[in-house]
């Protein structure tokens, strides 16, 4: 339950997944030389010993997830079962455990599907931002990735609603061209058209190509072979459409996930942690400055020199407090002894940043205006003791 034993573990999956891309690449140079392929070159022995120890490193790797998911279930008990994180690890052990026993000829599997479900040991490593002090960025990352699952299906059918209606009506009329038999068009120019929007499927790749990546070739196979009067149409299709459309769709793919994030509950509570948890070692810092005696204690000679200097009130206006009479901010933290501490220091400044809120001015208003009313009764209650007084007398 500690998070450096999740940091050891991610250290171990990284590790695992550089073997993992390491094997890959013996085995595309292995396949390289077999084809023949100038550069690609390695001695049997030489690639037996690569082989040798990646596995090695593998069968490690795979050793310290087995111990890694039986000290989890040790640990949690019957809460393991409520996550299904914990199932996907089991089964990832499991297959990679199955996966040792088929190299050692117990039992028979598909070595290319057991090479796939290892891609997705990596997944894990989703499971680890838990640990948000660290991973608080990569998990901004991923939440707005999740958040824009919505806005993101709706954004591609209307992008590709609008490769269909192009590429159908582009591919209409280059089947015009190419059909009509009195044009005298050279044998190379109606195969390259053909190419680019002879089928419906052809079309519609072309588009997208057209739309995202390089749309000069697909320009030129007609604006050379066939006919220039296809420029005005990729001129007008790169510019309206391409432009135009996709940088809406891009700002309200944007703003649409911004939104969604902000509302995610528990990402605000993990950012507003985090924050806080900056600013405290900010202020930590600061009072480390002015403690200058060392006692972990600050007194008003220590704090009004130091909090009176323009790095420390810069400081703190970066952190929106506003530093008035600085007499009254040491009042304000102090509870009582004329000394703070670190921790008087940083819930103090935390308590007077930022600009009064509505709520707290009508609750101080209100609070003002029930000792106005208690004083008027104390006032009237003794002036009518006063006067009962001068009756007797």
């Amino acid at each position: 339950k500690n998070h450096r034993f999740d940091l050891f573990f991610l250290m171990i999956i990284f590790v695992n997944s550089a073997g993992m891309a390491l094997e890959v690449e013996v085995a595309g140079i292995a396949l390289g030389q077999s084809f023949g392929i100038p550069g690609y070159h390695m001695d049997k022995s030489e690639y037996a010993r690569r082989v040798n120890s990646l596995e090695l490193l593998d069968r490690v790797c795979i050793s310290l997830f087995v111990v890694e998911l039986v000290l989890r279930v040790w640990a949690y008990r019957t809460a393991w079962l409520l996550s299904l994180w914990n199932y996907f690890d089991f089964f990832i052990v499991t297959v990679e455990v199955a996966r040792w026993a088929s190299y050692d000829s117990f039992m028979p599997l598909d070595p290319v599907a057991l090479r796939l479900i290892r891609i997705c040991r990596m997944m894990r490593l989703v499971r680890l931002l838990r640990w948000h002090q660290v991973l608080h960025s990569l998990n901004t990352l991923l939440v707005s990735l999740v958040s824009s699952a919505n806005i993101l299906v709706w954004s591609l059918c209307i992008l590709f609603i609008i490769q269909t209606v192009a590429g159908m009506c582009l591919c209409q009329v280059v089947h015009s061209y190419l059909a009509d038999t009195a044009l005298e068009l050279p044998a190379e120019a109606r195969a390259e058209a053909f190419k680019y929007y002879g089928t419906m499927w052809r079309a519609l790749v072309t588009m997208f190509e057209v739309w995202f990546g390089n749309w000069a070739p697909p320009c030129r196979a007609l604006f050379d072979g066939i006919d220039e009067i296809f420029g005005l149409f990729f001129l007008a299709y790169r510019c309206c459409l391409g432009f135009a459309v996709l940088s809406v769709v891009q700002a309200v793919f944007i703003q649409q996930t911004m939104k969604v994030v902000q509302q995610d509950v528990e990402f605000m509570m993990a950012t507003k942690a985090h924050d806080k948890a900056r600013s405290s070692e900010q202020l930590l810092k600061i009072f480390l400055s002015m403690d200058e005696s060392g006692d972990g204690k600050v007194s008003w000679e220590e704090f009004e020199p130091h909090l009176a200097k323009p790095q420390t009130k810069l400081l703190l206006n970066t952190m929106d407090v506003s530093v008035g009479e600085i007499s009254h901010v040491f009042e304000l933290m102090d509870d009582g002894d004329g000394l703070l501490g670190p921790d008087e220091f940083i819930n103090g400044i935390n308590n007077i940043k930022g600009q009064a809120r509505a709520l707290e001015l009508y609750t101080a208003l209100s609070l003002i205006r029930r000792m106005e009313r208690k004083v008027d009764h104390m006032w009237s209650v003794m002036g009518g003791v006063a006067q009962a007084e001068r009756h007797c007398q």
